[in-house]
């Protein structure tokens, strides 16, 4: 309990101690002590401009005012310069797909195709009729399209093709000749033994019949109308 009088002595010299100045002084030192203040204050405000590097003093200036007509004309021309470049660049990437495009159609005419309508097989195209004629009608009609009636020789590949294609009788272009010889458009005679109806001079055309899934050659009277298959080398 006799402590606290003790520290409230202490609190009072304490507040005496730093009152004493404008107590003895008054109002005038106390403007004194202000004047010095201020003075102070400047001296700190002129010694930061001092410290600041005199290029980024000016740079603050120009960012901080309008920037000049030299400023304004050289940013221009960097933004033409860009667009500029950007421009050639679309340029040179047009050109470059339009030439590469240009290339691949030249590379695909260069490719053997079938024309339309037309099958491919192996390295031929084939056509076959919806429609019947008799055998030199029909071969007229495939020379009209730069082709022949199909021929089928030894085969199998390719009659397995065409009999799936065509499941049904067609005229092949196969035939008998004025000395009694079978002979294939391409001028190859023919090797095989054919299965004929009867030995008759009057049948000189030959048809591949399809019958049970079989396939077989059989002569007849070229004014027989049957559809055909046209067959030609891709173009």
């Amino acid at each position: 309990m006799q402590e606290t009088p003790r520290f409230g002595k202490w609190l009072h010299l304490i507040l005496e101690e730093i009152l004493e100045p404008y107590h003895t002084g008054g109002v005038e030192n106390m403007g004194d002590q202000m004047k010095v203040f201020r003075s102070n204050l400047d001296d700190s405000e002129g010694n930061y401009e001092n410290v600041i590097p005199r290029n980024r003093t000016a740079a603050m200036k120009v960012k901080s005012g309008v920037p000049s007509s030299v400023l304004i004309a050289n940013h221009i021309g960097c933004l033409s310069s860009r667009a500029s470049m950007i421009i050639l660049y679309i340029s040179v990437c047009v050109s470059l797909l339009m030439a590469t495009a240009a290339f691949l159609l030249a590379c695909l005419k260069l490719i053997p195709q079938c024309p339309e309508g037309w099958l491919k097989f192996q390295a031929n195209c084939y056509y076959f009729s919806a429609d019947q004629h008799p055998w030199e009608k029909a071969m007229s009609i495939c020379q009209s399209l730069s082709a022949h009636l199909v021929v089928i020789e030894n085969n199998t590949d390719k009659q397995n093709f065409l009999d799936h294609q065509k499941n049904s009788s067609y005229w092949i272009g196969l035939r008998r000749y004025p000395k009694g010889k079978w002979m294939w458009m391409n001028g190859m005679p023919l090797l095989e033994k054919t299965q004929t109806i009867e030995n008759n001079e009057t049948k000189d055309c030959m048809y591949n019949s399809v019958e049970n899934s079989k396939s077989k050659k059989k002569k007849t009277v070229c004014t027989e109308y049957f559809p055909y298959i046209c067959e030609k080398e891709q173009a």
